[in-house]
């Protein structure tokens, strides 16, 4: 009998796994209403995600409800742990009605670090976000990892590699879901179709950010034409260069050359 019980608790559990989160106003019951999927970011650090919140917040069609960064998922509710969060007492349930469908709106969370995230917390998103359109900007990994030291270059100042190597390893920027930014695309794809996720490349956003921005908007369904501030067109994406003087010993560099050699691989099969 108690096997039996058991056997029915599990089931159950996973039953309630699978379902996707039913909030106030749900997409599926809202019949005859056009509402907009909402846009989840999971590009890297360090890969464009502060100008895109700053330029689709100048849309009125597109609605970031929580002030970036938010890094709700990255927190220890999910395994990981952040204070970095602009919300760090967010609750789920705060979440859940934040970002709860709205008619002609596309909801936004846009966070650097979401491609470090585990696989029970992909599927959790998935479970309460099933229809999100999933957006990633891949950047060169070599320039993340420059972009990152001319950052933080007060920090990383007169350090030696045996250091470089522990921040390159367990530094919260450098794991390799958002070094081996593509690690992270296979891995989000297995969870969400084809459809609902958009990819674009740093590269591309910093030498025509009108053009790249609109082919997202315009992705998303919305007309480019209503932005309310054109200039953003002409503020491209900050390339911060390392201030620092290290040399990276050559193991180091022999890696992040290897891992830009996959990367440009992979962002020409996208041409």
């Amino acid at each position: 009998i108690r096997s039996v019980l058991l056997c029915m608790l599990l089931l159950r559990k996973l039953k309630k796994l699978t379902q996707p989160f039913r909030c106030k106003v749900d997409t599926k019951i809202l019949f005859g209403i056009k509402m907009f999927r909402n846009l989840i970011f999971i590009g890297s650090s360090r890969s464009g995600s502060t100008w895109l919140a700053k330029s689709l917040g100048h849309h009125p069609k597109f609605k970031q409800p929580v002030k970036k960064p938010v890094r709700f998922w990255n927190r220890k509710i999910m395994g990981v742990s952040d204070n970095s969060s602009s919300h760090p007492n967010l609750s789920l349930n705060d979440y859940l009605e934040f970002f709860s469908p709205q008619k002609g709106i596309t909801k936004c969370d846009i966070t650097d670090g979401y491609s470090l995230l585990s696989q029970p917390t992909i599927l959790a998103i998935k479970k309460y976000f099933p229809d999100a359109l999933i957006v990633q900007i891949m950047r060169k990994p070599s320039d993340i990892v420059d972009s990152h030291f001319g950052l933080h270059h007060k920090i990383f100042d007169n350090i030696d590699n045996k250091q470089i190597r522990r921040q390159l390893i367990s530094y919260s920027g450098y794991q390799k879901h958002n070094i081996n930014q593509i690690y992270a695309y296979k891995m989000w794809k297995s969870f969400f179709p084809k459809n609902q996720f958009y990819l674009d490349f740093y590269e591309d956003f910093f030498k025509d950010p009108e053009s790249s921005l609109n082919k997202l908007i315009s992705h998303c369904g919305h007309n480019p034409d209503e932005l309310d501030n054109k200039d953003i067109y002409f503020k491209k994406i900050n390339q911060r260069i390392s201030k620092t003087n290290i040399t990276l010993d050559s193991d180091i560099r022999q890696t992040l050359h290897k891992l830009d050699q996959e990367y440009e691989k992979f962002r020409s099969s996208f041409k």
